[in-house]
């Protein structure tokens, strides 16, 4: 067998049951591209092998596109990034790649595997699946496949199908020297393609760091995703000095989920970039609890212009059963930081989680009016599998016990009920009382960004009158800016 064509795949969105409505979604802020596949496309490259990517989302989900660039490309083995919410787009997504192209190997990943591999292989369509971060492992069985000497147990995390059995590696895939991981293969996209509405210039998404130690109702960890690792200094500015020579970046995403975690590394990062002097911005998520003015005013410096925050309530006992560990004064005195130094922020907020009632909710929507992030966002609580919040949901009768099996399994597709009645109303309630807060509309119009993008802000605040919460997406039809 010759050089193995690899092709990776973002699906196809189909049956997005209990998330955000993806076309109105993106609509309104953007899309990025994706990280995760050109992380595993470089890996291949490294290896000498052929590599494509086709993004479905950055072809408005077009399944013609899809099926010419199949057609086209003839892969050996198609790469689907999976997750669960928009499981049966990858479904879909696997159905068509296996009709143009049958005799291709059809590989699935990503955390979504972690939680269900056998529910997912007991599909035809996937012949087999990568559990943890699949840059090496992925390389081992293109090498095996290409060799013809599949020795499947030796490969971190692979899940396969033996007849009627699902089997898997337990020792899953796992980069502990970020360093050793090649720059991801951005070529592979058209970059034109990606924009964040708080962003100018071409941007992607990077990361610093791998890993989140923190343990929020609402999230799925397990020991793996809980361990932080963070590439060198060094090796992080050579990346970003790459992207800005061979692809003109202006603007970075970092996706990292404990950027400012360990103060003195993010200082000495902040330092060498800010040594630099490139004409580059970016932003990142971070945690209200990691930042203190020492990091806002060295981020600043060396060309933060946004962090974004989970503040999730603005009721201390409600952040006390996400198990946050924040507090609403936390949140406010980081946000006033940015602030003072000029940092934007967006704020994130959870209507309607468990426990809650009309007065902790109110709460929430008044504090963000009062603490005023430049933007926010606001999503009902949603239990999603294998967190706490899904466990205890299901404890207390909430929601039905295997809900999400059955989803994947396909023996239903109905929408997780709210948590809270009429959470739906009352998330489309808190965009429309925080963008049409006076001081929030002041302080916009004291922007040059404003203007520059007032005819954007003119149809968003049109959207926002008219917002409306579609239960079966789970999302208002319109959201943040």
């Amino acid at each position: 067998m010759g050089r193995i064509r690899l092709a990776l795949i973002r699906p196809l969105i189909r049956k997005y049951t209990n998330s955000q409505s993806p076309a109105a979604f993106e609509s309104s802020i953007g899309l990025v591209p994706p990280l995760n596949l050109c992380c595993l496309a470089a890996a291949a490259e490294e290896a000498g092998f052929e590599v494509a990517i086709h993004d479905c989302e950055a072809h408005q989900n077009s399944e013609k596109d899809l099926e010419e660039f199949l057609m086209s490309y003839r892969p050996d083995v198609v790469g689907i990034s999976i997750i669960t919410t928009n499981f049966h787009g990858a479904l879909d997504t696997a159905r068509i790649a296996r009709r143009l192209v049958p005799q291709a190997k059809i590989l699935c990943g990503g955390t979504h595997m972690m939680i269900f591999p056998e529910e997912t292989l007991s599909y035809p369509e996937f012949d087999y699946g990568f559990i943890g971060e699949a840059e090496r492992p992925l390389v081992q069985f293109l090498q095996s496949l290409e060799n013809n000497t599949p020795d499947r147990a030796a490969i971190p995390g692979l899940v396969w199908r033996e007849g009627e059995k699902v089997l898997m590696n337990r020792n899953y895939g796992f980069n502990e020297d970020l360093d050793a991981l090649p720059f991801p293969a951005y070529h592979l996209l058209d970059l034109s393609k990606y924009q964040m509405p708080n962003a100018e210039g071409t941007v992607i998404s990077l990361f610093l760091s791998r890993g989140c130690p923190f343990d929020c109702g609402f999230c799925y960890r397990n020991p793996q995703l809980r361990r932080l690792r963070f590439k060198s200094t060094k090796r992080a500015v050579e990346e970003i000095e790459h992207m800005i020579r061979n692809y003109s970046v202006t603007s970075i995403n970092f996706v990292d989920e404990a950027i400012t975690i360990q103060k003195d590394r993010f200082l000495d990062f902040c330092l060498k970039l800010k040594e630099r002097k490139w004409d580059l911005e970016w932003q990142s998520p971070t945690r209200v609890s990691s930042i203190d003015e020492e990091i806002v005013i060295a981020a600043r410096e060396a060309g933060c212009h946004a962090f974004r925050f989970g503040i999730e309530s603005g009721n201390d006992k409600v952040l006390a059963r996400i198990n946050k560990a924040v507090t609403c004064e936390m949140s406010e005195r980081a946000l006033k930081l940015c602030r003072r130094h000029g940092i934007k922020t967006v704020g994130y907020f959870i209507i309607g989680y468990l426990g809650e009632d009309a007065s902790t909710i109110n709460q929430t929507i008044e504090f963000a009016c009062r603490a005023h992030p430049d933007y926010a966002a606001f999503f009902p609580a949603i239990p999603m599998p294998r967190t706490r919040l899904c466990e205890e949901c299901e404890a207390q009768g909430l929601i039905p016990k295997d809900y999400w099996r059955d989803f994947v399994l396909g023996k239903r597709e109905d929408p997780l009920p709210f948590l809270f009645p009429n959470a739906g109303d009352l998330v489309a309630q808190a965009y429309r009382r925080f963008y049409f807060a006076p001081g929030h509309i002041l302080s916009q119009m004291r922007t040059r960004e404003f203007y520059r993008n007032f005819s954007k802000k003119l149809t968003f605040a049109f959207r926002l009158l008219f917002m409306r919460f579609k239960r079966g997406d789970a999302s208002p039809e319109k959201v943040a800016p």
